[in-house]
């Protein structure tokens, strides 16, 4: 009853912290870390965290258990298999546990409150290393000390989307853990695809270029000085944002903000080494081939009329850009199309 007595002790003591996400990053669904089959994922420590609820339906009377201490990974199946992992506690008395979620197309925080959401799961009491094996005939494990550690390998769909929590019960110590996929399971979760530039465009007049990935890359492989990408003329990077890093770890979308807008023109787009040493790595540490796949990166400048003008309204993200004609205060609408790129055409006057 472990865990069913530590959540009524917290639900006393502090009923709001209970409910409250936990702190650190990877720690939450919605900030889980991407994971590989071919990596180990090692924590060395765990950050303290009281942690929320789950439900556990395959354990009596559908059991509330809580995510202590947890950590959370996501990943992708791309091939259906069996799914075998190991969790090593770096100490080998400590009380590991860990329940398994599909959550295509949902809400990762949606586990707490769907029980449908539900894949597999290990509140065993025992300490010592946990995890599936496909040779274990225990399907589920629930709570108590005589629940074996390794129960029955799950079996993943194909394109289906899962979140991993694994939750450290022991809390004298917050001594880590490695997370070990099999090889065997490596590559129903790894993805078999290059990653490489879908997209170059700039439709804000040659000051912001956006650039789209083919799948997602590490957040942290992305230089900040901008030397991962090499465009015609060499012009100055001011900064680059991966979408999302602030909050996650890997993104399929960068935006590059050059010191100045680039001339009208056609200019030849590469992803390079950067000076930290790569080019954008994936979640599995593949690597963008350097110059191996350049796009055309065309630049058009933001209308420009032949008579004087002031801007009423304007904003690079709309379908129009409203100007006010000086000689006579006449508003004159110019119609800017955007559908990825604007056109040469694009531009129209309306009265």
């Amino acid at each position: 009853m472990k865990h069913i007595f530590f959540a009524i002790i917290l639900f006393i003591l502090s009923p709001i912290y209970l409910f409250s996400q936990c702190p650190g990053v990877g720690q939450n669904p919605s900030s889980a870390f991407p994971a590989c089959g071919t990596a180990v994922f090692s924590q060395s420590s765990v950050t303290p965290c009281t942690g929320r609820q789950i439900p556990v339906p395959v354990c009596t009377g559908g059991s509330l258990f809580t995510d202590i201490n947890p950590y959370y990974y996501k990943f992708t199946c791309f091939i259906a298999g069996s799914l075998e992992f190991t969790i090593q506690p770096n100490t080998n008395s400590d009380d590991y546990d860990w329940q398994l979620f599909d959550i295509t197309n949902r809400n990762p925080n949606d586990i707490y409150t769907d029980a449908s959401l539900f894949v597999a799961c290990n509140w065993s009491g025992k300490t010592g290393a946990t995890g599936t094996s496909t040779a274990s005939t225990v399907v589920n494990g629930c709570e108590g000390t005589g629940v074996p550690l390794i129960t029955k390998a799950p079996t993943l769909i194909t394109n289906h989307e899962y979140v991993l929590m694994v939750s450290h019960f022991t809390n004298d110590n917050q001594s880590g853990y490695n997370l070990t996929f099999s090889n065997a399971s490596a590559g129903l979760i790894t993805d078999p695809v290059v990653p490489k530039v879908d997209t170059v465009t700039s439709p804000c007049g040659g000051q912001e270029i956006y650039v789209k990935l083919n799948k997602k890359i590490k957040c942290n492989s992305i230089a900040a000085n901008g030397s991962d990408f090499s465009i015609t003329t060499n012009p100055v990077i001011n900064a680059v944002v991966g979408f999302g890093c602030s909050t996650g770890f890997d993104t399929d979308s960068i935006v590059i903000n050059l010191a100045n807008p680039l001339p009208t023109n056609n200019y030849a787009f590469n992803i390079v080494a950067g000076t930290d040493g790569n080019t954008l790595l994936d979640i599995c540490g593949n690597a963008v081939v350097a110059n191996a796949n350049t796009q055309n990166l065309q630049i058009y400048q933001k209308p420009n009329p032949n008579f004087t003008y002031t801007v009423v309204n304007e904003t690079c993200k709309a379908d129009t850009l409203n100007y006010m004609h000086n000689a006579n205060n006449k508003v004159t609408k110019w119609l800017w199309t955007f559908d990825g790129i604007p056109t040469s055409s694009a531009l129209q006057t309306q009265q």
